[in-house]
């Protein structure tokens, strides 16, 4: 998918401003491969992925911290680049 059609998403499926949009769809095309194709095919499924980073996954994401899908799989992401800063923000208790 295109960043056009990711931010289309990103707006009509989970409400996200147009500026979110924009950002989130362009940090979606640079996320991990692996997690890439896993928000994808939750999107065409509706089944959650099981991907997971140190003490952090996807369920515990979105039940802890209340994300959005796209949010959660960039969030590991994120974990699987620089896990010690993106942590200790999360613990930071960014809610």
């Amino acid at each position: 998918m295109d960043v056009d059609s990711w931010k289309t998403v990103l707006l009509t499926r989970y409400h996200y401003s147009d500026y979110a949009a924009e950002q989130t769809a362009q940090r979606i095309g640079q996320m991990d491969e692996d997690c890439r194709e896993a928000l994808q095919n939750w999107l065409d499924t509706d089944e959650m992925p099981e991907l997971v980073c140190g003490e952090f996954s996807v369920a515990g994401l979105l039940a802890e911290y209340h994300l959005k899908p796209p949010a959660a799989c960039l969030t590991i992401s994120d974990l699987r680049h620089d896990y010690a800063q993106v942590a200790a923000f999360l613990k930071q208790g960014f809610k």
